[in-house]
C-alpha cells in the first residue's frame, strides 16, 4: 500500500474496505487460533504447577512418614507419588524411598526394580547417580560381583561429585573378590576425591588400615616410601 499517500481518503476508505473483505477473515480466524493457542499453554502451565505442587506436598507427607516407623504407610505415599506425578522429579525421588523401603525389608530384586525405574525417569544426573550407588550395594549384597562392575562402569563417566563413593564401591568390590591390593588402591584414590569431609575421610582412613599389609607387594612397598 505504498502508493495510498497519492490517494484521496474517499478512494483510501474504499480500498481499505476492499482489502478488508478479501483477508478479514483469515485475519480474524489467525487472531483466534492465535488466542486459543495461548489461553491452552497458559491452561496447560497452570495444570502442571498445580500438579508439580501437589507432587511436592505428597512427597513432605512421604518424607514424614519415613521418620516413623509406618512402612506400610510409607510405601502407599511412595506409590501414589508414582503413580500420579511419575513423570516429575518427585516420581524419581519416591522411587528413590521405595526402593529403600523394599530393602530394608530384605527385598532385593524388587529395589533394583524400583531403582531402575528412578533411574529411566530421573531428569537430574545426581538422582542417577544415587541410584546407581544403591544398585551397586545391592548386588553386592546378592554377590552379583559383575554385575556391580558393569553399573560402576556404565556410571564412569560424568560422576563429578559422586567419584569418591564409586571409588569406593570398587574398593568393595574388589575387596569381595579377595583383591585386597586393589581394594586398598581404590580406598586410597576415593580418600584423594574425597574432598572436604573429616568426618568419612576418617573412615576410609580405617578401611584402608584394616586391610593392614595383606596383599602388599614388594614394588607398592618400593611406591610407598619413594
Amino acid at each position: 500500500m505504498a502508493d495510498d499517500i497519492v490517494l484521496t481518503e474517499e478512494e483510501q476508505a474504499e480500498r481499505l474496505k476492499a482489502w478488508w473483505k478479501d483477508n478479514g477473515t483469515s485475519i480474524v480466524v489467525g487472531a483466534a487460533i492465535g488466542l486459543s493457542a495461548i489461553a491452552g499453554y497458559n491452561y496447560w502451565q497452570d495444570q502442571r504447577n498445580q500438579a508439580m505442587e501437589q507432587a511436592s506436598s505428597g512427597y513432605m507427607r512421604l518424607l514424614e512418614a519415613i521418620r516413623i516407623p509406618d512402612s506400610a504407610k510409607s510405601r502407599e505415599l511412595s506409590a501414589s507419588i508414582l503413580n500420579e506425578y511419575g513423570e516429575t522429579v518427585y516420581g524419581a525421588k519416591a522411587a528413590l524411598i521405595q526402593a529403600k523401603l523394599q530393602a530394608d525389608s530384605g527385598e532385593l530384586d524388587e529395589a533394583l526394580e524400583s531403582l531402575i525405574l528412578a533411574k529411566e525417569i530421573a531428569n537430574e544426573p545426581g538422582l542417577v547417580h544415587v541410584a546407581n550407588l544403591r544398585m551397586i550395594r545391592i548386588y553386592l549384597e546378592q554377590g552379583e560381583f559383575q554385575q556391580a562392575q558393569a553399573t560402576v562402569v556404565v556410571a564412569a563417566n560424568a560422576r563429578t561429585g559422586f567419584e569418591s563413593q564409586y571409588r569406593e564401591l570398587e574398593g568393595e568390590i574388589a575387596f569381595a573378590q579377595g583383591d585386597i591390593s586393589m581394594a586398598r588402591q581404590k580406598y586410597i584414590e576415593a580418600l584423594a576425591s574425597l574432598g572436604s569431609d573429616p568426618a568419612y575421610a576418617g573412615v576410609l582412613q580405617l578401611k584402608i588400615e584394616g586391610l593392614g599389609s595383606i596383599g602388599i607387594t614388594e614394588s607398592d612397598s618400593e611406591r610407598n616410601t619413594e
